[in-house]
């Protein structure tokens, strides 16, 4: 429930949710760990709490690290998640150019079997944060790939964050990239 309270927003309830969830398993391995940790660090950095914040992302580097040194384990959380998880804190705490940063690191380190909806979710949080750093054309060339792979995916949330895209395009609606993407996007969209 606390990652529903925070990709809506609502830090506080995430953090009362987060710490519940993290209390009522104490004695996890370390890749359930990590993950408790990285909700922790993303609900504290989206209440405005950045030390419990860092001191929870440094908690969740820890557990992966362990995690990944342990022989015979997969699965779960992985060094692509704590790059997300890191790219998720950095943005809430206003770090938007270390958030972008994240994510790249994220699809570096992501296993090529990951799922395509995943994918195409946090490649529009990437082109977003691009926008917002005033990298129009990178933006559209992420938002590109998300077109492309929109298609085959059923997903009430890459359905909100490709439907953001026209609102988020229009006041660069001059420059050809920013054009050529929209009309792309209506093609795709308006079927």
């Amino acid at each position: 429930m606390s990652v529903q309270a925070a990709n809506l927003g609502h830090g506080t309830p995430a953090v009362r949710l987060a710490n519940a969830a993290a209390e009522a398993s104490p004695e996890s391995g370390p890749r359930m760990r990590a993950f408790m940790a990285g909700q922790q660090a993303h609900a504290y950095a989206l209440a405005g709490e950045r030390t419990n914040a860092l001191n929870s992302i440094r908690e969740t580097e820890r557990a992966v690290n362990q995690a990944e040194s342990q022989l015979g384990t997969f699965g779960g959380f992985s060094s692509a998640t704590l790059a997300y998880s890191t790219s998720e804190v950095r943005h809430a705490l206003g770090d938007v150019k270390g958030s972008v940063e994240s994510l790249h690191d994220h699809f570096r380190l992501r296993d090529s079997s990951d799922k395509q909806r995943s994918g195409l979710i946090f490649s529009s949080l990437l082109a977003e944060r691009q926008l917002q750093m005033g990298h129009l054309e990178a933006a559209c060339a992420t938002w590109g790939k998300v077109l492309d792979g929109y298609p085959a995916i059923h997903s009430g949330r890459i359905d909100q964050q490709v439907a953001r895209i026209p609102a988020l395009l229009a006041p660069h609606r001059s420059n050809p990239a920013a054009r050529q993407l929209l009309e792309r996007h209506h093609e795709v969209c308006v079927k």
